[in-house]
């Protein structure tokens, strides 16, 4: 059996969470299943070696004109992907949600959507919702395709209500599975952990306004005026070079500033984007993990510390809550309570508790690699396989 992943993020980028990374992990718990894994951007292409157990970058670009890849945009049999799938012999093809290429009613191969925060969604949470014929037809489109799909993945119930409730299709048409992880697929993931003092508490990943950092900032604010010696640590941005306009408009955000005008700018350390190696160390030598977000629906950043026993300050509102209190994982707060955050963070400075949080973390990690969750998900893209309509002559 062959699954396809179509997404513009590579599993061959080395940057840590994001699509890129869950589909890395994928084709090593599908290899394990006996299941081939393929990736297209729409030009690059890459698949699994199960032979040597790593992903392989395809020896050719997809070449097409670039009026047919503007068109493969809105009709899939128009894309360059699409023939190439056929040529392969892809049995699934997955896209992720917010995908707006229609595709004719009977495809070659089954089409199944991975619902994680699309762009329609993103702008909903962060404030951005825009009217406009653009917009329009770009949501219309992405709702039709969820609709047409051959099966609708998510990860988690509270992404499940989200996305039911925001493109109105009944939650009985979703498949509610968590991420599964596979240890081989990030070497630079290190089960040491060892933090530094004073504490530094390490933030990784995008700062749009769904993330929380204006949250995590003020409750950090409570955790010094309370004594705290800590700082934050971001790996993903430079910050206050960062031309990036969200992220300005963050860093420009009343909490962020009082943070920033009462404790200094040292209290905020900016990384940049690091590479994976470097990131796992930041992991091992921060006392803790910290993701604050007002909604979330599974950071893969999340599972990758635990993975490498780095402990966890998680925001009560993303799709790993109920996992977090099934294996008590991590130290879970209310994003909106600053007080709830200062004693978070001082929690995580003790290490009986920071010890325990850890624990729960290896539980979970091995829980997330194990092979209940891996045949799981090989069961769904076979009972998705299973739905492919016969090709037409």
């Amino acid at each position: 059996m062959r699954v396809l992943f179509v997404h513009s993020e590579s599993p061959l980028d080395p940057a840590a969470g994001g699509i890129g990374s869950y589909i890395r992990h994928r084709g090593y718990v599908l290899a394990e299943q006996g299941i081939a894994s393929f990736w297209s951007d729409g030009a690059r292409t890459a698949h699994f070696d199960p032979r040597n157990f790593c992903w392989v970058e395809g020896p050719n670009r997809l070449t097409t004109s670039s009026w047919r890849r503007r068109l493969g945009r809105y009709w899939l049999p128009w894309s360059p992907v699409w023939k190439w799938a056929i040529r392969m012999d892809i049995q699934v093809a997955e896209f992720a949600d917010g995908v707006t290429a229609l595709w004719p009613n009977r495809p070659p191969f089954a089409i199944g959507i991975q619902c994680h925060t699309d762009q329609f969604v993103r702008a909903f949470l962060n404030g951005e919702k825009q009217s406009g014929f653009r917009q329009t037809i770009g949501e219309r489109l992405a709702s039709r395709c969820l609709h047409r799909a051959d099966g609708r993945l998510v990860v988690s119930s509270e992404l499940l209500w989200l996305t039911s409730g925001y493109w109105r299709i009944q939650s009985d048409h979703f498949h509610v599975l968590p991420h599964a992880f596979h240890r081989a697929a990030d070497p630079e993931i290190n089960p040491f952990h060892k933090p530094q003092s004073p504490s530094e508490f390490l933030v990784a990943g995008n700062l749009e306004v769904f993330k929380g950092f204006d949250l995590i900032a003020k409750g950090f604010l409570q955790y010094r005026r309370q004594g705290g010696k800590g700082r934050l640590v971001v790996a993903g941005t430079t910050g206050w070079s960062d031309p990036n306009p969200r992220l300005q408009a963050m860093l420009r955000r009343p909490a962020v500033a009082a943070l920033i005008q009462a404790e200094g700018p040292e209290v905020v350390r900016f990384l940049g984007r690091v590479p994976k190696k470097e990131l796992a160390q930041h992991r091992g030598q921060s006392t803790a993990l910290v993701i604050g977000s007002r909604f979330d629906a599974f950071p893969m950043v999340a599972g990758e510390a635990f993975l490498s026993g780095c402990p966890v300050i998680l925001s009560n509102r993303t799709g790993w809550r109920s996992l977090a209190e099934r294996f008590q994982a991590a130290r879970l707060v209310d994003p909106y309570d600053a007080d709830e955050w200062a004693r978070a963070f001082r929690d995580m400075e003790q290490t009986e508790k920071r010890d325990s949080y850890r624990q729960g973390g290896d539980r979970l990690a091995d829980w997330l690699t194990g092979k209940e969750l891996a045949e799981a998900t090989a069961g769904w893209y076979r009972r998705l396989a299973g739905q492919t309509r016969p090709r037409e002559a």
